[in-house]
């Protein structure tokens, strides 16, 4: 009889240490599959990241803002053209004057060319001039611009307008 419980006991020791084994065994597998899908997500953010700086970039160097100020009349044109392949929105502007003072033109703004709601969309080709009364020459002119579908947004100085003369 104690032959046989011994054999018992080596049986169930035998069978606990297999199941012991075989959970090593899903654990490992769990944990590997985890690490695995999250480097996945990891790599799927950072293509993500990377896709939208890009896209970032090519919208600042497509949108082109000039302007010009009349020091004589006191009025400051803002000329925005959209370069880019895509609609784009231009959300605000805000312009500082060389006084101090400081014009932010977004939501509904009223002009001395015209009544503009911001965001303005601007098609592909198209631009925008915007007349407005300047207390002083600019400092800086910026502006903001989103893509249609708003999932990324960039800062872009204007420049000071300079013509071109023939020779």
């Amino acid at each position: 009889m104690l032959k046989h419980q011994g054999k018992l006991y080596k049986a169930v020791g035998g069978i606990i240490a297999i199941l012991f084994i075989i959970s090593a065994v899903i654990i490992t597998f769990a944990l590997i599959e985890f690490g695995l899908s999250a480097q996945q997500k990891q790599a799927e953010l950072q293509r993500q990241a990377y896709s939208i700086q890009a896209k970032s970039a090519s919208i600042a160097k497509a949108l082109e803002g000039t302007w010009l100020y009349n020091s004589s009349a006191g009025i400051l044109i803002i000329n925005i053209t959209n370069y880019y392949t895509e609609p784009v929105k231009i959300v605000g502007i805000v312009v500082f004057f060389e006084n101090g003072e400081v014009e932010v033109i977004n939501e509904t703004y009223t002009a001395l060319n015209g009544i503009f709601t911001f965001p303005k969309t601007l098609l592909p080709g198209k631009s925008v001039s915007i007349e407005i009364t300047a207390p002083s020459k600019p400092k800086t002119v910026t502006f903001s611009a989103t893509t249609v579908e708003e999932a990324t947004v960039v800062a872009i100085a204007a420049k000071p307008y300079t013509p071109t003369i023939a020779n």
